[in-house]
């Protein structure tokens, strides 16, 4: 939907529902408001960004961006399509909304509608605890009885659940959300559900709250949907689109809850107020920040919160802007600083995004649309990431998974670099979506994603780099979990639902490992009748661990392996490379050429500890002989990725 201007916008959303008289999905719709921003966008919220919208490509004589790190062990299967039968009297969901948390000791993933964790130590495919969410928040919250009263939940499976760790008080958050709409019920409710652990063990129980989201905007009562969920040193932060019911858009609102009060206990003791940022602005899918790190004053003088993050393909027909809204004084009198961040041409926004093929099956799966999915800041530094759909290059005309850098340094955000994260390494004419991104200490980054194409069914990938990196570029596709069968799966509705989002966490124990969450399709089975005859596709979800960073600090593993310089060098035609490894391990040894392209990969597998020598006669994979000029090798051994250059002379 095309609009003439930011400042005028009027946002409508068409609201389609997935309903099944025996297999339960969402019951809420993904359409996101997808505005234009227009010609009439005041001059004063543009601030020019300073990079092309495109991935930026190695320059001659820099090396490309690393392969992705290898997980840290395998990966670990998690609960699936028929563990909502088991744990939800016998209801299945799609899509599964898959996200982790990563804390001190333990590691949480929940989903549609189920929750479980692990230890980070020791960690096996059986979680310390499983249960669904209706009976977990049950523990602390009774159900209406008959009428919803204050502190209550409504006592439903729910919906769009979340998890956060709050690394600044060693607490995880849960959320879900809840909806009750006449004439199923006898009063149209709404509701928040808020779970705080009490320790960093989510083993040693949680505090359980219940916000009545029924909210009266312009008249009409409205629910909450798709939540956003961030925290800062002060508040947990929440987000919402609002829906009249049964579904009209309404807006935004922001709930802002004091953690002191929420934190310490009893049960329903939050404390929280709500708010419509977007007075200024337009009212799309908002994130709240993950923020990291000492926070100090915002852009006002007050004490900074977090930053609100939008993207939905907000555009004025030719570029594309990110919304920011800085968040200051969030405890006292909040105040809401918005503004447009110019990003150039980085799709064509007025296309409708498509739905990803995949193998064995005509029917493609469906990849929503162009909302913000999770947002991170640490030392001025503000990440998030949306699909997009490319006008031109490799991605051209695919839902792709795109991702913003921008400095937050006051006054104004500026676009420091962005780029596409296209998958076409997987094969030609893949699809990625459904991204999440997040930061480590020293500012690499990973992203999670969803990835499928023609030849290839719908698994589950992830990419890094590192903060030195070429601007714009990210390392090949590291893979969670490739899938292993087509995936159909409509029930009643008309989509062949995946998603909402995936889970990427960052540990707070030496902010270094991230811990990747997201689904895949497994084998088929499960039969049921939907709108486009038998289906039997079933979404399983896999939890990894990888590190960017080379482990550097106090107490972490030694660096895995030791690169030399090849001799002779320069050379003709053969050169010797040798590494030394701390322990028997797998390794990638592999040849660059000095525009940043693959030549060779000379090793790519386990080898044995201690000293290991490799030889290279000049050829590239193919057995062609290459011409002399410089090149570039790189080991790549636990996570850490060193390079030397050498020279081939004929």
């Amino acid at each position: 939907m095309r609009f003439p201007a930011l400042h005028a916008l009027a946002v409508a959303l068409t609201v389609s529902w997935l309903a099944a008289p025996v297999f339960a999905g969402e019951i809420r719709p993904y359409a996101d408001p997808t505005p234009s921003v227009g010609s009439g966008v005041p001059a004063s919220a543009v601030i020019p960004g300073t990079v092309d919208a495109a991935p930026t490509k190695p320059v001659k004589g820099q090396l490309p961006p690393m392969n992705a790190p290898l997980l840290s062990g395998p990966a670990i299967e998690c609960f699936n399509f028929n563990s909502n039968a088991t744990y939800n009297s016998g209801s299945i969901f799609i899509p599964p909304d898959p996200i982790c948390a990563a804390g001190e000791d333990h590691v949480m993933n929940i989903g549609n509608v189920i929750i479980e964790w692990r230890p980070k130590v020791g960690i096996a495919d059986t979680p310390e605890h499983i249960d669904d969410l209706k009976g977990f928040f049950a523990t602390g919250l009774s159900a209406p009885a008959p009428n919803p009263g204050p502190g209550t939940s409504l006592g439903t499976v729910g919906y769009d659940p979340k998890v956060i760790y709050d690394q600044y008080a060693d607490r995880f958050i849960v959320i879900m959300l809840e909806r009750w709409a006449t004439p199923t019920n006898a009063s149209n409710q709404s509701r928040i559900l808020v779970a705080v652990s009490k320790t960093s063990d989510p083993n040693g129980g949680f505090w359980y709250h219940a916000i009545d989201s029924k909210l009266n905007i312009s008249g009409s009562d409205t629910w909450a949907d798709y939540p956003g969920l961030g925290i800062d040193d002060k508040a947990i932060y929440i987000t919402n689109n609002m829906f009249t019911f049964p579904g009209s858009y309404a807006g935004v609102r922001l709930w802002i809850i004091n953690k002191t009060p929420t934190y310490n206990g009893p049960d329903n003791s939050i404390a929280y107020t709500v708010h419509d940022p977007y007075a200024v602005g337009v009212a799309t899918t908002t994130q709240p920040s993950h923020m990291w790190g000492t926070l100090g004053n915002g852009s006002t003088g007050q004490p900074l919160g977090t930053f609100l993050v939008s993207y939905s393909g907000l555009t004025d027909g030719t570029n594309e802007y990110v919304q920011v809204v800085e968040v200051t004084d969030p405890l006292g009198a909040p105040i809401f600083t918005q503004q447009y961040v110019f990003a150039g041409d980085v799709e064509n926004a007025a296309v409708a995004q498509p739905d990803a093929p995949q193998l064995g099956s005509v029917y493609a799966i469906e990849t929503n649309d162009r909302r913000a999915l999770s947002a991170v800041w640490r030392n001025n530094q503000l990440y998030t990431c949306a699909t997009v759909v490319p006008a031109a290059g490799a991605d051209a005309n695919q839902a792709t998974a795109h991702w913003w850098h921008m400095n937050t340094t006051n006054p104004a955000i500026s676009l420091t670099e962005q780029g596409h994260v296209g998958g076409e390494d997987l094969g030609a004419g893949t699809h990625t979506f459904f991204p999440a991104i997040n930061v480590d200490c020293d500012l690499n980054v990973a992203m999670g994603f969803s990835a499928c194409n023609a030849n290839m069914y719908c698994g589950a990938y992830y990419t890094t780099r590192l903060a030195t990196d070429a601007a714009g570029t990210m390392s090949a596709t590291g893979t969670l979990q490739a899938g292993t069968d087509y995936y159909k799966r409509f029930f009643s509705g008309t989509r062949n639902r995946w998603g909402d989002y995936s889970g990427l966490s960052l540990c707070p124990t030496g902010e270094s490992d991230f811990w990747v969450y997201n689904e895949y399709a497994g084998p088929r089975g499960t039969p049921t009748s939907g709108t486009y005859g038998s289906e039997d596709g079933r979404w399983y979800t896999k939890l990894g661990k990888f590190r960017v960073k080379a482990p550097t600090a106090a107490g972490d593993t030694p660096l895995a392996a030791r690169l030399a310089q090849n001799v002779p060098n320069p050379f003709n035609p053969t050169t010797s490379i040798s590494f030394t490894l701390a322990a028997r391990e797998h390794v990638t040894l592999a040849i660059y050429d000095a525009g940043g392209a693959l030549v060779n990969t000379l090793v790519d597998e386990v080898r044995p500890a201690g000293a290991n020598d490799v030889q290279w006669d000049g050829r590239d994979a193919r057995g062609n002989t290459m011409s002399s000029g410089v090149y570039f090798y790189r080991l790549t051994s636990n996570g850490k990725t060193e390079s030397k250059k050498m020279t081939l002379l004929k």
